[in-house]
């Protein structure tokens, strides 16, 4: 039993992933002291969330009056990190004030700010953390909480090499490469070091492709318990945020898609359906109704809108307000999948002043779909086979990833028939992370002999790591003024 055991936990977790999971580890312990507190998108927010739930033991609810939703300890926490100076300011660099005092002040708030209504599975489990330092000053509460979100990166890591060896089976280089690059891209690697819901959501993604993956090799011998921890895992995704119901249904479509085509009897489907649904319904349904009765709406409110404010935008106004011209809508597309998704970091948007970076990104963007095209041209319609890869998983990420990107698109133009504005941001796409990486590789591979491949894969992982590398020395020169030659 224990060498069955000891087999299975191989098989799962192998000697490879172990190492990269530890430089994982080591990786998002680095970058959570880089990053300055506060400097990530919404983290005053995403914080104030957590110490409600561990200070006050309940559900806050968002309203209209925010003045005193962050409690007094964390707004003084936020003055001596200097916040305001640094985003207000840009030679203003980091240090926390030495006159700062000790556990003095309340820990209690109203909650009632815009990060509220989402729902609370992050939050509730980012407390436990909060408490293991409850006698300590904030410092350590908040930098335990960031601790919290590292360890969440390593699900998703852990997900990119599965996903990647269900992918390429007999090339154990494909998911090292997967989940190197995965591990080492450098604006998931901020948001994985901070205090926010992302990090949640990314790992739930990431472990629903894996069950969706698991689940379409076993079609005619899936089991009931499989059925179900993929219910459990959209339940709780739901309970991290709504992005998740793309995801869910996503998943749960294709699997749908898959039982048709083998033939799997109607009666065995539905009750598979039924299974599916019970745990997400039971899992979820008591948020549904909460934020129904205090938001109108199941899936809570969106995070800058005032409750109550409808300004009916339509969607001539939309495509004019994201697309006026070729040039301006084009450089839109660029910023937000570009340089957004690879490197734009914080509340600043700092990025490297050399465009030849994000240049030489697009370049090898644009080369990889070219090669994703191929791939599938010759797989689909000439019928070639490509026996290395599971080219219909690759096929199937790829969909996820175009489908992706409609659903926060049509997310955008609900916020913007709601409040006349826009607010995609690159970080949206990264519940597609791992199949955005997947076909980056795999498209560039395309291109060449398969005996080159391995090489594709060590330049991969070096030029990756280069980028690193360098968005570290860009965030130490902007934080801390350090300069490094």
């Amino acid at each position: 039993m224990i060498k069955i055991m000891r087999r299975k936990f191989i098989e799962l977790v192998p000697i490879p992933l172990v190492l990269i999971l530890i430089l994982a580890l080591l990786k998002g312990i680095l970058w959570s002291i880089i990053i300055p507190p506060f400097q990530t998108p919404d983290e005053p927010g995403h914080f104030s969330y957590v110490q409600y739930l561990a200070e006050q033991k309940g559900l806050p609810v968002r309203g209209n009056n925010i003045d005193n939703s962050f409690s007094p300890e964390l707004i003084q926490f936020y003055d001596f990190a200097k916040t305001e100076d640094i985003i207000n300011n840009k030679n203003a660099l980091f240090m926390i004030d030495s006159k700062q005092e000790k556990n003095t002040l309340s820990r209690i708030g109203t909650g009632s700010n815009y990060i509220t209504s989402y729902p609370p599975l992050y939050y509730w489990l980012a407390s436990i953390f909060y408490k293991f330092f409850d006698n300590l000053s904030i410092e350590y509460r908040f930098y335990s909480v960031r601790l919290f979100s590292v360890l969440l990166s390593l699900i998703t890591v852990w997900g990119s090499y599965y996903i990647g060896k269900k992918i390429v089976p007999s090339n154990v280089l494909f998911p090292i490469t997967i989940s190197s690059i995965t591990l080492l891209q450098p604006m998931y690697s901020m948001v994985s070091a901070s205090v926010t819901n992302d990090t949640l959501m990314i790992s739930i993604s990431v472990l629903l492709l894996c069950w969706l993956l698991s689940c379409l090799d076993e079609l005619e011998k899936i089991t009931t318990s499989k059925v179900l921890l993929g219910g459990v895992l959209m339940g709780l995704g739901l309970l991290v945020k709504a992005q998740i119901l793309y995801v869910s249904l996503f998943c749960g479509a294709i699997l749908l898609l898959f039982l048709l085509l083998k033939k799997i009897e109607l009666k065995r489907i539905f009750s598979l359906v039924g299974i599916l649904l019970i745990p997400v319904v039971v899992l979820y349904g008591w948020w549904a109704v909460f934020s129904q009765k205090h938001y109108q709406s199941v899936f809570g409110v969106m995070g800058f809108k005032p409750i109550g404010f409808n300004a009916h935008g339509k969607l001539t106004g939309y495509l004019h307000e994201i697309f006026p011209s070729v040039s301006i809508g084009l450089g839109r597309i660029y910023n937000i999948w570009v340089r957004w998704v690879w490197a734009t970091f914080g509340w600043l948007n700092i990025t490297f002043t050399n465009d030849k970076i994000y240049k030489i990104i697009f370049i090898l963007i644009l080369l990889s779909s070219i090669g994703v095209i191929i791939s599938f041209i010759r797989y689909f319609v000439l019928k070639h086979k490509i026996n290395s890869v599971k080219i219909h998983y690759v096929f199937i990420l790829c969909l996820f990833w175009l489908g992706n990107i409609v659903f926060l698109y049509m997310v955008e133009f609900v916020y913007y028939r709601s409040s006349l504005d826009t607010m995609l941001q690159g970080r949206y796409i990264f519940t597609a992370l791992v199949p955005i990486v997947v076909l980056l590789v795999f498209g560039l591979q395309s291109l060449i002999k398969r005996r080159y491949h391995n090489v594709i894969y060590i330049i991969s992982v070096l030029s990756i790591l280069v980028l690193h590398i360098c968005s570290m020395l860009l965030l130490l020169k902007r934080y801390y003024g350090v300069m490094i030659s």
